[in-house]
């Protein structure tokens, strides 16, 4: 991208921020009324409207307090996870490029596109464009000023390291690997977790080094990675287009457990605190048990229809159905507790940090939503419209 063009897009980007200025200083609605909130109910902690015309809500994704909502457009709206808020509108690139999920930290906000990594600083809101001399073919990780992806390249595929803090020479190393790479990777205690669509899984430390003492650094998965690779304390989760689930110990790379999914799976298995949730296509959402259990696993439930893992609390895990209604599901008996009886929402965030479920309108009217599970909470009436989503009891 040239300078003329960063220039043209980011002088478009302000004029979008000047259109929605008014919306972004403007609070959303204060409650009128406290009203009591019966439990087994969802309330709305807050409603945004993005005020979108020619254009339509395609993801969202939360980043530490942040929700960032892309936009057909490639427009990036980021709200405040607590208010709503809406903080700025940026324009990354032209729809007809390739937009991977943002990476945020105290500094910075990074747009990671096929060609470009799109840093903007927090403070100043200058913006710089760093060509990738290359093709990204994989969501990015970052830990301090090194941003780590995968590359597409003739033979196979590449992971890249580039470091964003320098002016020039930003790509700081990178190493091959036998197939393509589309699965985004996973990051935890400087160690970089790659899915292959060869079939391996690939462990390399943040400066380059083996990660694993096996072969070349990897694990063999027997089955393509397309889907994204996850990690948390206990283990790395690789999960296999052949249906095969692989619970791998992130400093050795040997399997913990493992599970036989009916079918192939296209997503992500998602870990949650003592669970690991596998969307099965046409069946549902299992659930494994993480910690506990048989070397070769077996679902501890499966609810039928469910689409997506939105996010879990102590006692309930909470999923999208196949007709987009919320459902709360007990976490060790699998059984449905309540749901929404609101289906009009299209566009769910997978977000295990909080409880809080985030949802959108194609039309871009965004929502923050809590399940109520206690008596005596009070909730409130704003706009003539009640913060509560009428339920269905499921049993």
């Amino acid at each position: 991208m040239n300078k003329q063009h960063r220039i043209a897009i980011l002088g478009i980007a302000l004029l979008a921020v000047s259109s929605l200025i008014g919306c972004a200083n403007q609070p959303p609605a204060q409650p009128q009324e406290p009203v009591i909130i019966q439990p087994n109910s969802f309330m709305r902690q807050w409603r945004a409207d993005l005020q979108l015309k020619a254009d339509q809500v395609q993801s969202l994704f939360v980043r530490e307090n942040l929700l960032f909502i892309y936009s057909a457009k490639h427009n990036s709206f980021v709200l405040d996870t607590q208010s709503g808020e809406i903080g700025r509108v940026d324009l990354v690139n032209k729809p007809t490029d390739r937009l991977f999920p943002p990476l945020v930290d105290a500094k910075r906000i990074i747009y990671p596109t096929q060609t470009s990594l799109e840093v903007i600083n927090r403070d100043n809101d200058q913006r710089k464009s760093i060509d990738l001399k290359a093709s990204m073919s994989t969501p990015a990780v970052m830990q301090k000023d090194m941003v780590f992806f995968g590359i597409d390249h003739a033979g196979g595929g590449r992971i890249q390291a580039d470091d964003v803090s320098v002016e020039y020479g930003h790509n700081a190393w990178e190493v091959m690997t036998l197939g393509g790479l589309t699965a985004a990777p996973a990051l935890h205690s400087n160690i970089l977790y790659f899915g292959g669509e060869d079939g391996h899984v690939y462990a390399l430390t943040t400066d380059k080094e083996q990660g694993w003492a096996t072969d070349r650094s990897r694990f063999d998965a027997k089955g393509r990675i397309i889907a994204d690779m996850m990690v948390d304390d206990y283990a790395v989760y690789a999960t296999v287009s052949n249906g095969t689930v692989y619970a791998l110990d992130r400093s050795r790379g040997r399997i913990k457990w493992q599970y036989f999914a009916p079918r192939g799976l296209k997503t992500n298995a998602v870990p949650g605190t003592t669970q690991v949730y596998v969307t099965i296509p046409g069946e549902g959402v299992a659930a494994i048990d993480k910690i506990n259990g048989l070397y070769t696993r077996q679902p501890k439930w499966i609810v039928a229809g469910a689409m997506q893992v939105l996010t879990e609390d102590n006692q309930r895990v909470y999923l999208r159905s196949k007709d987009n209604a919320i459902l709360a599901v007990d976490k060790q008996s699998g059984e449905i507790v309540f749901q929404s009886a609101y289906d009009h929402y299209e566009i769910f965030a997978t977000n295990m940090a909080t409880p809080i479920i985030y949802a959108a309108t194609k039309n871009g009217a965004v929502y923050a939503i809590t399940p109520v599970t206690k008596t005596g909470l009070m909730g409130h009436i704003a706009m003539g419209e009640s913060e509560i989503l009428p339920l269905a009891l499921a049993k």
